[in-house]
């Protein structure tokens, strides 16, 4: 019988994370600050969903989402096995 892994999972690591687009709603307010947005990955580090759990409206948000799915990951390991997971990530808007 194998011995149960001792290990933490890894986090997923970011390969390719397209920077969001300011819209210009936002920008003529001159709003800035950070959208979180939860990631859920699978297990060969896609996006498979990206929901907001803090934004800042005026378009950002969904521009925090459409760069959220376009990110590729190298995705979590446990025991040295992909797995999927799911965290929160800020995303920062400044000006």
């Amino acid at each position: 019988e194998a011995a149960a892994c001792a290990g933490e999972t890894s986090r997923p690591t970011p390969i390719t994370m397209p920077h969001p687009r300011y819209t210009d709603a936002a920008r003529a307010a001159a709003i800035e600050g950070r959208v979180r947005v939860r990631f859920e990955i699978d297990v060969t580090g896609a996006v498979t969903n990206a929901t907001v759990i803090a934004g800042l409206g005026h378009g950002l948000d969904e521009a925090a989402l459409e760069a959220a799915r376009a990110t590729r990951f190298e995705p979590a390991l446990e025991c040295g096995r992909p797995v999927a997971t799911s965290f929160v990530v800020s995303i920062r808007f400044s000006l």
